[in-house]
Formats: structure tokens, C-alpha cells, sequence
């Protein structure tokens, strides 16, 4: 039956939403089963709002007249109330957005109606914002795959405005048409430049991870390239990490904090490529007590200079510490890839974006292309909705702070400080658009 499609879709209940109701058939009879049903006719909405119930129209297995079904949307009275935290009212608010791209696959209609209210959407207009300037944008680029290890069948690049932190474009490329996942990057980007580029886009610069063949394709094309830091830093932090293991290079492990922070500073202080190397070199100065260095372009240390009594924190020349740590952070690799880093804005927004889509497109789940790409309209659409949401703050004005504990710091906590509820306003613009209601 059709109305067991769209609560398979939906993914709700009977115990919670109801069972259908038959409005009425032509012929008057009810019909029977089928595993597939048929699309519905294209002259006909694919669903309306009628009172408290959804107005699912399909034809029958006949083809002859339509068969009706009114789908309740809200909660049986006896559970409203039955928990604070239960949603009330219209139950189809909540479950548009998974119903529109679920659906997909059932009702054709829902497929152009999704594509026009993506378009045109408010939220939209700001994924075009970007396409009215004409100078000085920074841009940050990063894909992601859609399932994980390294055989990903789709891979979305998504294009952020760092300055306003807004996605500008998302493209979903297909590794079978790119001859490979490894492909994917490189084609996502492409494209992605393309389209600002027939835009007027005049772009400053823009910061990716270090990917080789991302490397090669904007060195080519005379792009400013800058690296994020924070990928360079977790790189550096496992090679650091893996030769601290090794004999008589356990005094290594306490300096590995020091010389990640040392990344960020050397990034964020520096304004051109020799400073960066200049001060990237220093560390190899200072974990050995030596805070003067011979480098013009910055000759000293700017901490303050403290005597200490315990020499067993520092490293000595000429130790297999000190020259498998000189060889990690003098090599040309690295001191390439130190030069380029970026000193303003980082891809850190851009690996937000990334885990709103696993709400939208988890990885442990297959979706068609179509429905893919938009759940990946659906996710860009609630983060430029909600990226800049203020602090939350209690009713004195206090700010609010929540402690969280990172994956990436193995067990240490953080402070951070908590947001505002988001807003779901693109979904009722939605429900207005496919419903007709307002």
C-alpha cells in the first residue's frame, strides 16, 4: 500500500503517527498490494495539507480513477504529554526534509519542486551571495567522502566563503566517472572554480588540505594556495608520536604539545614565507635551552628568557632525540609545506560543515545520486541558516559553557562555549512550497 511506502520513508511508527484512513476510490474498491507502487500522475500534487491529516494521492493498480489516503500527522492524544520533550503538533514539519529526499526515488514531482525551492530559497541566496563579488574573496575547498575507508562510490567538494562562513558550492562527483576515488578531489574542485569563475569570482586566495594533485592543478593555474594548519599539525603530531616510541627518544613525548602550538604561532605571526621558516627553525634552538638565533628575520625568542635548574627537560645536540626531530622539521617537505601555510582563515568550518551532512547523509548509509545530492542542499542550507547563531546566555546575561572531550586530545576535556538552539525556518518554507499552505 502507498501509505505503508511513506511511513517506511518517513521512518515513523504506527504507535506513534496513526494508521491511514481511506477517504474514498474510483472504482469503490480498495486496491490491492503491491511491492512497487506506481509514481503518481504528474498532473496531480504529489500530497496536500487537509485538516490535521497529509492527502497522499496515488492511482490505482487499474489506472483507473485515484485512490486517496489521509495520513494523521500529529501524536494520539493519549501521548500528548506523555513526555516534556515529545514533539507537539504537525509531525510532518519535523519529517519534511527526510521525507522530500527519501521520496525521491517514488515521486518524480518532488524531485523538480525540491531543485526550484532549493533556488530559491533565502538561504540559497546566500550560497549566490558570494557570486556578486568581484575581489578579495578567500575561499576554503575540502572534500568528503560518502562512506569510509578508500573505496567511496561519491565524493562532495564543498566551496565556503571563509569571510562570511557560508557555503557557496557543493559538488557531488561520482568515482566512476572520474576513473577513481582518488579522482574525486581534484574533479570537485574543478568544477567548483569553474562555476565562480563564469560568476566574476576574482578570488585572493584559497586554503585547502595538502593533497598532491590539488597541489599541482592551482600551482598551474596561478592561484594563491594556501595549506590549513591544522592538517600539518596532526601530521607532524603522529611522525612525532611514532619516533618517541623509538629508544632514547622517550624525552621527545613532553615536547610534542609545545611544538604543535609552535605550528599555529608560526602561521598566525608571520607575514611572509621566509618568517615562517625562519621562526619554524627556532624550535630546534629552543627545546636545546638556546633562545638566540642566527636567522636576521628573527634573531631572538620573544618569551622571556628564564633560568632553570632541571637540564634533563632539554634536549642535547648531537643526541638521537635531537637529530631524528632536526630531520623531521628541517626536511624539504616540510619546509615547503611550512611556507604555504595559511596565516588568516583555516578549513576548520569546513569540517564542521562536514558533520552536519553525517545528519543528513550518514556514512553507513547507501543513497541514490539524486538523493544524495540533496540531502547535501538539505545540510547546506540548515548550516548557513544556523552557522552564526549567537552564544547562549543565561537570563542574567551570564555566558554559557559546556565541557566536551575530543577525540583528537585522547581524554583531555575542552571548554567551549555554548550556542543558541538552531532554527528549522528553511522547512517550513518547504512545507510551503510543496503544500501550498501557509
Amino acid at each position: 500500500m502507498p501509505w505503508m511506502r511513506l511511513q517506511q520513508v518517513v521512518g515513523l511508527t504506527p504507535d506513534v503517527v496513526g494508521t491511514p484512513q481511506l477517504v474514498g476510490t474510483t472504482p469503490q474498491e480498495v486496491p490491492p498490494e503491491r511491492e512497487h507502487p506506481p509514481p503518481p500522475v504528474l498532473a496531480q500534487p504529489p500530497a496536500q495539507m487537509v485538516g490535521p491529516g497529509l492527502l497522499v494521492v496515488r492511482p490505482p493498480p487499474t489506472g483507473v480513477g485515484k485512490a486517496q489516503f489521509i495520513w494523521p500527522v500529529g501524536p494520539r492524544p493519549e501521548r500528548v504529554g506523555r513526555r516534556p520533550e515529545e514533539p507537539q503538533g504537525s509531525l510532518v514539519v519535523l519529517a519534511a526534509p527526510v521525507l522530500l529526499v527519501g521520496a525521491l526515488a517514488l515521486c518524480g514531482p518532488l524531485e523538480g519542486l525540491l531543485r526550484r525551492f532549493i533556488h530559491s530559497h533565502p538561504q540559497q541566496q546566500k550560497v549566490h551571495s558570494v557570486r556578486e563579488l568581484h575581489h578579495g574573496v578567500i575561499v576554503g575547498g575540502d572534500m568528503r567522502a560518502d562512506s569510509p575507508g578508500h573505496s567511496a562510490k561519491y565524493g562532495s567538494y564543498t566551496m565556503m566563503d571563509l569571510h562570511t562562513n557560508t557555503v557557496v558550492d557543493n559538488k557531488l562527483v561520482q568515482s566512476n566517472k572520474v576513473g577513481g576515488s582518488c579522482h574525486m578531489e581534484k574533479e570537485g574542485l574543478t568544477r567548483s572554480l569553474a562555476l565562480l569563475e563564469s560568476r566574476g569570482v576574482n578570488l585572493d586566495c584559497i586554503v585547502t588540505d595538502r593533497h598532491p594533485q590539488v597541489q599541482k592543478f592551482l600551482r598551474e593555474r596561478n592561484i594563491t594556495h594556501y595549506y590549513d594548519v591544522w592538517h600539518m599539525a596532526k601530521g607532524i603530531s603522529k611522525k612525532l608520536e611514532a619516533i618517541s616510541k623509538q629508544k632514547d627518544c622517550e624525552k621527545l613525548k613532553k615536547w610534542m604539545k609545545s611544538i604543535n602550538n609552535h605550528i599555529y604561532w608560526t602561521a598566525a605571526g608571520s607575514t611572509s614565507e621566509p618568517e615562517r621558516i625562519a621562526k619554524w627553525t627556532a624550535i630546534l634552538n629552543h627545546v636545546r635551552d638556546v633562545h638566540t638565533h642566527e636567522d636576521p628575520l628573527y634573531p631572538k625568542c620573544e618569551h622571556a628568557i628564564r633560568k632553570t635548574t632541571d637540564k634533563s627537560n632539554w634536549l642535547q645536540a648531537d643526541t638521537l632525540a635531537f637529530n631524528k626531530l632536526e630531520k623531521l622539521l628541517t626536511n624539504k617537505s616540510t619546509l615547503k609545506d611550512v611556507a604555504k601555510l595559511s596565516p588568516h582563515h583555516q578549513t576548520s568550518s569546513l569540517e564542521a560543515f562536514h558533520a552536519v551532512i553525517l545528519r543528513f547523509a550518514p556514512k553507513n548509509v547507501v543513497f541514490p545520486f539524486i538523493g544524495m545530492l540533496c540531502r547535501l542542499y538539505l545540510a547546506a542550507m540548515h548550516y548557513n541558516e544556523n552557522a552564526d547563531r549567537p552564544k547562549a546566555e543565561t537570563e542574567e546575561g551570564v555566558p554559557l559553557f559546556e565541557i566536551s572531550f575530543p577525540k583528537a586530545r585522547k581524554g583531555e576535556c575542552s571548554v567551549k562555549p555554548q550556542k543558541t538552539q538552531p532554527t528549522f525556518d528553511y522547512v517550513a518554507d518547504m512545507m510551503d512550497l510543496i503544500f501550498g499552505h501557509n
